[in-house]
């Protein structure tokens, strides 16, 4: 009887030991999960703004390749054509022919604070090529009403050429607002040869000159400035040498919490 009671009070001593040690081992090991799945998405946040730094730099050197393209073609003296199949990126160009009675309102454009347009009309040379005239901006305070449109009697005009890649995919709303005038939601390749006549030539020819076919132009050469995109690759940086940082903090004083409690564990063991 005695020796019943006996192994009975050691079986007791030993369980009640047992059940700590398990489940510290079962804390132990989702402390080290949790910590895995922190620690992976962390690094992924590091690698997705270090990605994002390296990428605005990209856009500096590709924007600033495109300014220096500008300066380069504007150095150069205006060129007198009787064709358009030619035409450069920022070329300067002066053209003889006539305004033809068809107009594009380029919609949801802003210019000193103010909404309006940009007013698009068609030029047309003795070869009956064709090409829409950007004359600039045109303010507008009543959609619901046509705004004035005043067809200059000038039969030369001065200009850049410009075409952006994003207008051969671009896609856009065309909604008649009178005879030959059209409001398009925004500049594209489709659009402008669908309004133009069969012999329209792809691109623009954005206004440089103060005459009476000009409206307010202010041409952005680059939609954001290099210095922008290098400001913006520094913060990209920043943050990812924050987000390491402190991320390394964590994981010291978290390992080194997680390494007394094991200590403190294996000691009440004994």
């Amino acid at each position: 009887m005695v020796q019943q009671v006996e192994r009975l009070i050691s079986n007791n001593h030993t369980e009640e030991y047992a059940f700590p040690q398990n489940a510290f081992v079962r804390l132990k090991r989702i402390f080290t999960l949790g910590i895995v799945i922190f620690a992976a998405i962390c690094i992924a946040l590091i690698l997705l703004t270090v990605r994002l730094g390296f990428w605005q730099l990209e856009r500096a050197v590709y924007h600033q390749s495109i300014i220096d393209q500008s300066l380069k073609a504007r150095s150069v003296a205006v060129s007198v054509k009787d064709h358009l199949n030619d035409s450069q990126q920022f070329q300067l160009i002066a053209i003889d022919g006539i305004w033809l009675d068809r107009s594009i309102l380029i919609d949801s454009q802003v210019a000193n604070g103010q909404i309006g347009y940009h007013l698009l009309q068609l030029f047309e040379l003795a070869n009956k090529q064709a090409i829409w005239i950007d004359r600039g901006f045109l303010p507008v305070e009543d959609r619901t009403l046509l705004p004035d449109i005043k067809t200059p009697n000038t039969t030369r005009v001065i200009g850049e050429y410009y075409h952006s890649p994003k207008w051969v995919t671009a896609k856009a709303y065309v909604e008649p607002m009178a005879e030959n005038v059209s409001r398009v939601s925004s500049y594209t390749d489709h659009a402008l040869a669908e309004l133009g006549t069969e012999q329209t030539v792809q691109g623009v020819l954005r206004l440089i000159e103060a005459d009476s076919a000009q409206l307010q132009a202010n041409w952005p050469v680059v939609s954001v400035d290099p210095n922008k995109n290098r400001a913006y690759a520094v913060q990209w940086f920043a943050i990812a040498a924050a987000l390491m940082l402190a991320i390394s903090i964590f994981l010291w004083h978290n390992i080194g919490e997680n390494n007394k409690d094991v200590a403190n564990g294996d000691g009440n063991k004994t």
